[in-house]
């Protein structure tokens, strides 16, 4: 796990990087399957299921195969990724294709639109990198979509990142996963400082407004990109003045 918050904003500077020297052609994940926002969404939230292209694509390495195979009750194919939203009032659209940049925090985060940039909290890193991996404790890799005496997966672990990124939500067997992994709900609830290889995507529809923030578990860049750091903080300036 990575405390140094210097060396962690490096590391998504570089990052960032990635997604922002594709000049010609910007990155974008395009929603599939089932209804055309994947087969788990649930109500207004996830699973997503994204179909990543150009440097977000390399990213899919990190995931688990419980999650990219067909090992699950519905076909997936092998070039998407599952992922939940952090916003509770942004919204996406089935089929829809978005540009998506890398960053550390939800753009116009909170509740109400318009806001400042809101931080990603170190439970949702924690247990998105959890369920990435898939070995999410409680967690219905099978059928996350089916409902068990208290919900459906799907749509408790995205009831605990709301909760946890004050978008609402609820506590439930996650959020608790979390508060006992940080000691109390305030530690679940803090900054994540890049802990978890865990990042946000802000995607933007074509007319360049801001469509949501999901989540994605990042590589670890090779050191030969740490040169380009000047580079990567350029380009996170640059989301911040695209947004504008």
């Amino acid at each position: 796990m990575i405390r140094s918050k210097g060396f962690v904003f490096v590391i998504l500077a570089t990052v960032a990087l990635l997604s922002w020297t594709q000049a010609a052609v910007a990155d974008t994940v395009t929603l599939t399957g089932g209804s055309g926002y994947g087969p788990y969404q649930t109500g207004s939230g996830g699973e997503f299921t994204f179909i990543p292209s150009g440097s977000i694509a390399a990213f899919l390495s990190e995931y688990s195969a419980d999650i990219l195979t067909q090992t699950r009750d519905v076909v997936l194919v092998s070039n998407n990724f599952q992922t939940f939203c952090l916003e509770f009032d942004e919204h996406v659209s089935a089929n829809g294709t978005y540009t998506a940049y890398l960053n550390d925090e939800a753009i116009e985060g909170g509740t109400a639109p318009g806001g400042a940039g809101d931080p990603l909290s170190i439970g949702v890193a924690y247990l998105y990198y959890e369920f990435a991996k898939g070995t999410l404790t409680g967690y219905d890799y099978t059928n996350p979509g089916r409902s068990g005496a208290t919900g459906s997966s799907a749509d408790l672990l995205q009831q605990a990142i709301w909760f946890l990124e004050g978008e609402g939500g609820s506590q439930n067997i996650f959020t608790a996963a979390a508060v006992s992994m940080f000691t109390d709900m305030s530690g679940a609830m803090a900054d994540n400082n890049g802990a978890y290889r865990t990042a946000v995507l802000n995607l933007y529809n074509s007319d360049r407004s801001l469509a949501q923030d999901v989540l994605i578990v990042y590589p670890i860049p090779e050191p030969t990109t740490l040169l380009l750091l000047g580079l990567g903080l350029a380009g996170l300036a640059a989301v911040r003045r695209f947004k504008k």
